[in-house]
């Protein structure tokens, strides 16, 4: 009997972590994995999350993409998704370079350096007032390469 309610409970986490998910990538189009990982990491072993995490934000892009898919121009699109494609593999050999002491520091010491930037105000860019093509290019592989480790 306690096991059906302690695996009632567990099933009860991964639903509300998906609904959760889903409603802050519906919301803020991105946040899927950190959103349900936090929950979920409480209710399943460590070593499903990822696979599932991965799975849920890939399944979130594709049901959005498919969304806005009429009104969706790949032109503007496609130095974002060459440079992606040309991040991950890099992402995927400097993964299996570092140890897990040196990810979490560079993670941490660039939010940091990110959040100070940002709060002091030192240089506030629009969308689309700076770099172009190139400058999209170079955010595409800048965000392939953490999916690399993902």
């Amino acid at each position: 009997m306690l096991d059906a309610i302690l695996e009632s409970a567990s099933l009860a986490f991964v639903l509300i972590g998906a609904l959760v998910a889903g409603f802050t990538t519906g919301l803020a189009g991105f946040g899927t994995v950190v959103v349900a990982a936090g929950l979920w990491f409480h209710a399943l072993h460590a070593a499903m999350v990822p696979p599932l995490a991965a799975l849920t934000a890939v399944v979130a892009q594709l049901v959005g993409l498919a969304t806005v898919r009429r009104s969706f121009e790949w032109s503007p699109a496609a130095p974002f998704l060459v440079g992606g494609a040309l991040g991950v593999p890099v992402g995927v050999v400097a993964l299996s370079l570092a140890g897990p002491e040196t990810l979490r520091l560079s993670v941490g010491l660039f939010l940091a350096g990110y959040a100070e930037f940002q709060l002091l105000g030192l240089s506030r860019f629009g969308v689309g007032d700076w770099g172009g093509r190139a400058a999209d290019g170079s955010v595409g592989t800048a965000e392939g390469f953490p999916g690399g480790f993902a």
